[in-house]
């Protein structure tokens, strides 16, 4: 016989694995009638950000994870400013999707300097024109070699923001590296 597990049971396993403090971004349906998900969020005192009401692209309303991502890499940024001990004064953001480009706004907001791990030729130009230091990653090396390239860029960098992924490929741990 099929299981069914009801809605809430799912919302309450969840809620049990969450830690305290922890930010979390998605569609949080905060005007749900009835439901105390909100109130269990405030109680764990996570930082939640609802995307249930943004405006989003015309050709594309569904699509909150590119939303999701572009508050992700701002927020990491800002996460990171705060964990610093010193002013930051270099970053290396390792990707350059949606995560790594909302990152790179931020810290050049905050008038960080940037070096930024890339695999698209074509964002090479575009990045030095504002003023980053750019290493260019061949998605053919061996894990090793790449892994060696970002290990060399991050030596300096008081903050590292990550969200590299390749299909089909392991990403570049830091706990892989010797």
């Amino acid at each position: 016989f099929p299981v069914t597990i009801p809605k809430r049971c799912g919302e309450i396993l969840e809620n049990a694995a969450m830690p305290q403090g922890m930010i979390m971004v998605g569609a949080l349906d905060p005007f749900e009638q009835g439901s105390p998900h909100l109130e269990e969020y405030r109680e764990k005192s996570l930082t939640i950000h609802s995307l249930d009401q943004l405006s989003l692209p015309v050709d594309d309303p569904m699509n909150l994870l590119a939303a999701m991502s572009k508050i992700a890499g701002k927020l990491a940024v800002q996460d990171a400013i705060s964990r610093c001990t010193i002013p930051p004064k270099r970053a290396v953001i390792v990707g350059f999707g949606v995560i790594g480009q909302a990152s790179l706004e931020e810290l050049l907001h905050q008038k960080i300097a940037c070096t930024v791990c890339v695999t698209q030729r074509g964002w090479v130009e575009s990045l030095k024109n504002r003023g980053c230091d750019v290493v260019l990653l061949n998605k053919a090396d061996p894990l090793h070699q790449v892994q060696h390239v970002i290990k060399e860029a991050v030596k300096t960098a008081d903050i590292v923001i990550t969200s590299a992924r390749t299909a089909n490929q392991k990403a570049p741990f830091y706990r892989d590296w010797e």
